[in-house]
């Protein structure tokens, strides 16, 4: 961490300002708020992480350091409309998501709709960039190609990349290390996703986004199969000249921060299965803890508190999609 980085860091204000008085009273009294026939129920779980408060904190606090700097973020700072909005109130340039133009990775307004894995950043797409301008990286990180691009523009960097996707990331780098294929549960156009697998740079990745992705991984694992339609199903969610002949036979799972823990445990479960079935034993699979819980929580929480007070799944959906604006000013 650079001392411009601690800086900001200490210097990083609170989220008070998403605060609620409503949600404070409903928190300290630990029951429902009755007014006539209404009673509003609040989730012991549920609003920002602590890696979500950081990266809001040091957006903030740059725009303090740097009063009269340009500050461009690279995409969403989280997926928040309310927290984006205001954020570009403070006169922070947001470049809008990453997607893939004739096979080169380019600013673009909306993300890829299919599964996209090349990386080819050039320093020409960020040519408007000058060492004077300020650069905040998202809590869902960015490419390591992207911060090796602002390292040589030399531009000041804020990066908001929460603690736990980090985690994942040196998890992947060891993987990478040590001639292991990093499985990876996540959304493959997702930011926080293309940014852990380029961490496998040098060696090799797979995303598969769910337990049907796992089953087709797993059913090639133990049986072999055709490699070219195996590449079909994953295009664009693997590393360069990916052979799952070869690079399934070490493996290794990391995840996507935000995918629900259970779901990630299982599909350890399966590979860990599939490589005992193929081997006799597990010695080619490796897993580390590498899953926040704090998705899986408020979800759970959530489920819970709707359960209980026999609330409808559509209201549920309704609820967890519009949780930041419903719990916050």
């Amino acid at each position: 961490m650079t001392s411009e980085q601690k800086s900001i860091e200490s210097n990083a204000s609170s989220v008070e300002d998403y605060g609620s008085e409503l949600v404070d009273r409903l928190r300290r009294s630990h029951e429902p708020l009755r007014e006539g026939g209404t009673a509003i129920y609040l989730a012991q779980r549920f609003g920002f992480c602590s890696g979500v408060q950081r990266a809001i904190q040091l957006t903030y606090a740059a725009r303090e350091k740097f009063p009269e700097s340009r500050i461009f973020l690279l995409g969403e700072i989280i997926h928040n409309p309310e927290v984006n909005a205001r954020i570009e109130a403070l006169g922070v340039t947001r470049l809008g998501k990453w997607k893939v133009e004739s096979g080169k990775w380019k600013v673009g307004e909306t993300a890829p709709s299919t599964r996209e894995g090349t990386f080819n950043f050039q320093l020409s797409t960020f040519n408007f960039l000058t060492p004077e301008d300020v650069v905040v990286i998202p809590a869902f990180g960015v490419p390591q190609q992207v911060m090796a691009i602002l390292e040589k523009i030399g531009c000041h960097v804020v990066d908001t990349t929460c603690g736990h996707v980090k985690r994942v990331w040196r998890r992947v780098r060891q993987n990478t290390a040590e001639g292991i294929t990093s499985i990876i549960h996540g959304k493959s156009s997702h930011e926080e996703t293309l940014a852990t697998a380029s961490q496998a740079h040098g060696g090799h990745y797979l995303v598969i986004s769910d337990v049907s992705d796992c089953e087709e991984v797993c059913r090639y694992i133990r049986e072999g199969g055709d490699g070219k339609k195996f590449l079909d199903h994953f295009h664009g969610a693997h590393s360069e000249n990916f052979d799952p002949a070869q690079h399934l036979h070490r493996i290794g799972v990391a995840n996507q921060t935000t995918m629900l823990r259970n779901e990630t445990l299982e599909i350890q479960s399966r590979l860990r299965d599939a490589i005992t079935q193929r081997d006799g034993g597990d010695k080619n699979f490796h897993a580390l803890d590498t899953v926040c819980n704090a998705t899986q929580e408020r979800r759970m929480r959530c489920l819970r508190c709707s359960t209980t007070r026999s609330i409808s799944s559509s209201s549920w959906e309704a609820t967890t999609a519009r949780t930041p604006r419903t719990l916050y000013k």
